[in-house]
């Protein structure tokens, strides 16, 4: 679950687990707080240089890279979840298929009838 919103198994292509010092909130707003300041100097040109524009921020996608990656101590192999699903229970979930299939079953089942 991410920001509330469940993800399917079939999304995801990669997990890091990252241990900071702090909180992943407190991280993400001292990450903040410096890129804030850092981008508000460069919009003074307090390095020679000027930039135009708003700071748009960073994630908690952008914390992966702050701390200790320790995803191998969690995660030591793939989960069962993540196996294709077998043959039919792709193809029942197929939209196109089951209509396109519906019809041709309905008009088999109609012909039928006719000559019977």
């Amino acid at each position: 679950m991410a920001g509330g919103e469940v993800i399917p198994l079939s999304n995801i292509r990669r997990v890091v687990i990252s241990a900071t010092d702090l909180a992943s909130d407190a991280t993400l707003r001292t990450l903040n707080d410096t890129a804030q300041q850092s981008w508000t100097e460069l919009g003074r040109g307090q390095h020679g240089l000027v930039v135009i524009g708003p700071f748009l921020g960073y994630g908690y996608d952008d914390l992966a890279s702050l701390g200790k990656n320790v995803t191998s101590s969690f995660i030591t192999e793939a989960p069962a979840q993540s196996e294709k699903p077998p043959l039919p229970t792709v193809l029942l979930s197929n939209q196109w298929l089951i209509a396109v299939g519906g019809a041709v079953i309905a008009g088999g089942i109609l012909a039928w009838l006719k000559w019977n």
